[in-house]
C-alpha cells in the first residue's frame, strides 16, 4: 500500500483534500449500508444520506459511514462529518482508493489487519459498539403502516397469540398523535387507549411509537383527530429557540411529508431536555418501551440553517442524526432505566447503538430496490458497524404482496438480528393462505428458538465488535472462493449458521458455497451426513424451507426441537413472564418460571459443548420456560 496527499486547494469554507491510496485489492468493503453489492470495488460512494431511489444504486444510503476495508488486510476511516466521496478502484482510477473531502482539516485513520474481523473490531472500538438490547426485544415485531383504531392494534396482538406466533413488540406507526411529534395520543383514532395498552400488557407485548425530529407548525391531516394547525408544543419550542434557526433569527420551517415544521436543535442541551419532557408523556402507557426513529437524514435542511453550538451546515447534514439518536437514546437510559429500544432508519459513524432497519424498500424482486437489495444492505450495514439490523417484511412500498415474496422475505427476516413484519399492505401472515401462515409461524418460532444463540452473538457484537450478519469475504477471509461475487447472496449468521436466502421468484433449488475450514450439516435434514467445506452444493429449497447449514459439531437439533415443543400460546403464563415473548408463547402447560438449568431443558446444546457463559449465569433463566 502506498498513499499520497494531493496539493490541497483552498476555499473560504475549507480545503479540497484528495487522498490517494494505491492498492490493487480485489475487494473493498464497508462505506455504510448500501443496497447494490457487498464488494464496492468500481463504485463511488458519497458520504451523505439519501432517502430516495437513485439511478446509481451505490449512491443510495440511509447510513453512510466513511470507513472501508481492503481485501489486502487494512481499513481506512475518515473522521469527518463533511460530505466527501470514496472512489474505490473506479474506471478512471483503477487500483486506487481516492478520498475527496472539503474540510478545514482532515484526519485519516489507517487500521492495520491483516484480519478484516480484527480491523472491524478495532474500528467499532474507536467509533462505538451497540448496547445489548433487553431480552424481549429479540422476539419478532409486528406493525402496520397505519392502525386506524384500537381494535386493529389489539387484533394483531391477539391473532399472534391465537396462531401460536411468538412476538414481543407492537409498533404503532404514524399517525398516532394529535399533531406530529407532540407525543399526545389521538383519542379520536384510539378511542380507549387505556384498555388497548392494558390488553397489550396482558398479552405480553411492549410497544414502540413512531417519531421524527420535527415539531410541526402545520400538520397534514391524514387521520380524524389531527389538528391542522401547530402542535401544542410548537410555540414554546419556537419562542425559546429550540428549533434549528435561520440565519438572521427565527426558526427554519421546512416542508416534509407530514406537513411543515422545524427540526429540533439537538446541539442545545435545553432543547434536548424540552424534547425529553414531550416524550415523557408516553410513559403513562404501561407497555411503552421505545421509539421508531424515522427520518434524520440531512436532506431537509435549507441554506442558512444555524445551530446552537455554532456547527456549520456542511457538517450538520451528517452529524445531525448522531445528535438526534443520541437524544432519543439518552431518554431510554434516563427515563426507562435502559429497558427500552430504538429502531432507527438513518445513521452515521458510531450510531448503531440500538436496532436499525433498512428503510423503505419496494415489495418486489427487483435487485436494486426490492427484496434482493436488503440482503446486500444487511451485510454492508454490518461491515460498517450496524450489527442490530432488520428490514420490513415484505417491503414497505406495496399494497398487494405476492405470497412467495412474503414467505421468502419472512425466512430472511427470521435469520436476521431483528425480525420485523411491517408495510403499507397493513397485513399479517393470516391474510394469506393456510400454508403461508404455517411457514411464517415456523420461521418466527425458529427465530425465537435461536434466542440464546442470537443473544450470545449480540453480546459478542457489544463487547468485541463481531458482526451477527457476517459477509462471506469478512468471516471466511482465508477462503478466496468465499469472496467471489456469486456468493455475496449468502452470509454467516452468528458464528455457526450459514444462510443463503432465496432471492428470486420461482426457485426450487439453490447452489450454496460451503466455506473451507469446517464441515457443514444441512439444517433441515436431521440425519444428514456432514459435507466438507470448500465446495458448492445444490440444495432443494421448497417454499417452506430456505438454504440453511450449521457448522458440524454444533447442534442443529436444539433449534428445531425448541420451536416444536415450546412455542404455543399459554394463557397460564404468570405476569412475571409478560415481557418475554418466549414465555408468552410456550406450550409447557405450566405457569412460566425460570427452570434451574434452562439451557439444558430449552436450548439443548450438544453434550460436547456447553452454552456460552452468559446463559449459564442468568440470561436463559429469565427468558425461557420449559416443560
Amino acid at each position: 500500500m502506498t498513499w499520497e496527499l494531493s496539493n490541497p486547494l483552498m476555499f473560504p469554507d475549507g480545503v479540497d483534500f484528495t487522498v490517494r491510496i494505491a492498492d490493487n485489492a480485489s475487494g473493498w468493503y464497508g462505506g455504510g449500508e448500501r443496497f447494490n453489492a457487498v464488494n464496492q470495488r468500481g463504485n463511488v460512494l458519497p458520504m451523505f444520506s439519501l432517502d430516495r431511489f437513485t439511478d446509481v444504486p451505490a449512491h443510495r444510503s440511509y447510513k453512510p459511514v466513511p470507513f472501508v476495508m481492503s481485501s489486502s488486510g487494512y481499513g481506512v476511516w475518515v473522521q469527518s462529518y463533511a460530505n466527501g466521496t470514496f472512489s474505490l478502484a473506479t474506471h478512471d482510477e483503477p487500483d486506487v482508493l481516492a478520498i475527496r473531502y472539503r474540510e478545514q482539516q482532515l484526519r485519516v485513520v489507517i487500521i492495520s489487519g491483516p484480519s478484516l474481523l480484527a480491523v472491524l473490531s478495532e474500528f467499532t472500538r474507536l467509533s462505538g459498539r451497540p448496547s445489548l438490547p433487553p431480552d424481549w426485544a429479540f422476539a419478532p415485531w409486528k406493525g402496520r403502516d397505519v392502525h386506524f383504531n384500537c381494535s386493529q392494534v389489539v387484533e394483531d396482538a391477539e391473532k399472534l397469540r391465537q396462531q401460536g406466533i411468538p412476538g414481543s413488540v407492537m409498533l404503532i406507526d404514524s399517525p398516532w398523535e394529535t399533531a406530529y411529534n407532540d407525543f399526545t395520543i389521538n383519542r379520536l383514532q384510539f378511542d380507549d387507549p387505556e384498555d388497548m395498552f392494558l390488553r397489550l400488557q396482558e398479552l405480553g407485548f411492549h410497544n414502540i411509537f413512531w417519531a421524527t425530529p420535527f415539531i410541526n407548525r402545520a400538520n397534514r391531516v391524514d387521520m380524524q383527530g389531527i389538528t391542522a394547525g401547530p402542535a401544542a408544543i410548537f410555540q414554546e419550542a419556537d419562542e425559546r429557540g429550540f428549533l434549528v434557526q435561520q440565519e438572521g433569527g427565527g426558526s427554519q420551517i421546512v416542508k416534509w411529508w407530514k406537513g411543515e415544521g422545524g427540526r429540533v436543535d439537538f446541539t442545545s442541551e435545553a432543547a434536548v431536555a424540552f424534547w425529553h419532557g414531550a416524550m415523557n408523556t408516553t410513559r403513562q402507557w404501561p407497555t411503552a418501551r421505545g421509539f421508531k426513529c424515522d427520518d434524520g437524514e440531512g436532506n431537509y435542511f435549507l441554506p442558512g440553517a444555524a445551530f446552537h453550538d455554532g456547527s456549520p451546515l456542511s457538517l450538520m447534514k451528517t452529524r445531525y442524526v448522531e445528535k438526534y439518536l443520541g437524544a432519543m437514546g439518552s431518554f431510554i437510559d434516563k427515563y426507562l432505566d435502559g429497558d427500552g429500544v430504538l429502531m432507527a432508519r438513518s445513521g452515521f459513524t458510531g450510531t448503531g447503538k440500538s436496532f436499525v432497519w433498512a428503510g423503505d424498500q419496494r415489495a418486489n424482486w427487483n435487485r436494486t430496490e426490492g427484496f434482493p437489495s436488503v440482503i446486500m444492505a444487511g451485510q454492508t450495514a454490518a461491515l460498517s458497524g450496524f450489527f442490530l439490523w432488520g428490514s420490513d417484511i415484505a417491503g414497505y412500498f406495496g399494497h398487494s404482496i405476492d405470497k412467495e415474496l412474503f414467505v421468502r422475505w419472512a425466512q430472511f427476516g427470521a435469520l436476521s438480528p431483528l425480525m420485523h413484519q411491517f408495510g403499507q399492505a397493513n397485513s399479517g401472515p393470516w391474510d394469506y393462505d393456510a400454508l403461508t401462515l404455517r411457514i411464517y409461524r415456523r420461521f418466527a418460532r425458529l427465530h425465537m428458538a435461536l434466542f440464546p444463540y442470537l443473544k450470545a452473538a449480540a453480546l459478542r457484537s457489544a463487547t468485541a465488535g463481531e458482526p451477527i450478519v457476517c459477509a462471506m469475504a469478512l468471516c471466511f477471509q482465508g477462503d478466496a472462493q468465499a469472496a467471489a461475487s456469486q456468493w455475496e447472496w449468502q452470509y454467516r449468521f452468528g458464528p455457526d449458521l450459514l444462510v443463503a436466502p432465496v432471492y428470486e421468484s420461482g426457485v426450487s433449488k439453490a447452489t450454496v458455497y460451503l466455506p473451507q475450514g469446517s464441515a457443514w450439516v444441512h439444517f433441515w435434514a436431521a440425519n444428514a451426513a456432514p459435507l466438507e467445506g470448500g465446495q458448492a452444493v445444490e440444495v432443494a429449497v421448497p417454499l417452506h424451507e430456505t438454504a440453511l447449514y450449521v457448522r458440524a459439531g454444533r447442534s442443529s437439533r436444539a433449534s428445531r426441537r425448541t420451536w416444536t415443543r415450546c412455542c404455543r400460546p399459554q394463557p397460564r403464563c404468570t405476569p412475571m413472564s409478560r415481557p418475554l415473548a418466549a414465555c408468552a408463547s410456550c406450550r409447557c402447560g405450566r405457569a412460566c418460571r425460570p427452570p434451574r438449568r434452562p439451557w439444558r431443558r430449552c436450548w439443548r446444546p450438544s453434550k460436547r459443548r456447553s452454552p456460552p457463559a452468559p446463559w449459564r449465569r442468568r440470561t436463559a433463566a429469565t427468558a425461557w420456560c420449559c416443560s
